[in-house]
């Protein structure tokens, strides 16, 4: 009967875990970045870098994505590279402009 039990509550917080009822970590949902999509009224000022500050890599044109903060654009090369921005975005944005 205990294990019946044992894995019954072991079932139950897995499917918690897979429902997503965990809030994500505070430093994951910046909310002083925002992915900018073209097209999107803005009055920020676009960096125009050609390197993703995050990887170091090229931006490839057209292929970008292009995140807001404080004011400014910044181009990044993926998706992955967005969720490294918002950990760290002073880094990242410093970094950018002296590219």
């Amino acid at each position: 009967m205990a294990k019946m039990l044992r894995r019954s509550l072991v079932i139950a917080v897995a499917a918690a875990l897979c429902a997503g009822s965990f809030a994500p970590c505070a430093m994951c949902e910046n909310d002083e970045v925002k992915i900018v999509k073209p097209g999107d009224e803005t009055t920020a000022v676009m960096v125009k870098n050609v390197v993703c500050p995050v990887s170091d890599d090229d931006i490839v044109a057209g292929e970008e994505i292009m995140v807001e903060y404080k004011g400014k654009i910044y181009n990044l090369c993926c998706e992955a590279c967005v969720k490294h921005f918002k950990k760290f975005p002073a880094k990242f944005a410093a970094k950018a402009e002296n590219l």
